[in-house]
């Protein structure tokens, strides 16, 4: 080999390297992003667990604007939504039901 040769084996290892370190600093850097995304979803959930719907829509639509084509965030927060929603109604039917009991005790 010559020196011409070994120069440019030197560069295009050098080179492989850069780019395999950049290639694996763009995939860990992807995967803390799935791990942020994966505990603001956890968050959210715990907030429906506690019947805190408004602080999780409030995550599911952050999620959503960041990545709209990911199914699963439209899909939960659909779920919250509906849950929610049913939670109103029965408030709204117990409410209705104290009073008529309340009218019928005074009668």
């Amino acid at each position: 080999m010559d020196r011409r040769t070994r120069s440019v084996n030197r560069s295009t290892t050098r080179l492989r390297s850069e780019v395999d370190e950049t290639f694996f600093t763009i995939i860990h850097w992807r995967s803390q992003i799935c791990n942020i995304r994966g505990f603001k979803i956890l968050l959210a959930k715990i907030r429906v667990i506690n019947g805190d719907y408004d602080n999780a829509v409030k995550i599911y639509d952050a999620l959503v604007k960041e990545e709209p084509r990911v199914f699963w965030l439209h899909w939960n927060r659909g779920i919250v939504y509906i849950q929610w929603w049913r939670r109103v109604m029965m408030m709204k039917v117990f409410a209705h039901k104290v009073e008529s009991e309340r009218a019928s005790l005074k009668s």
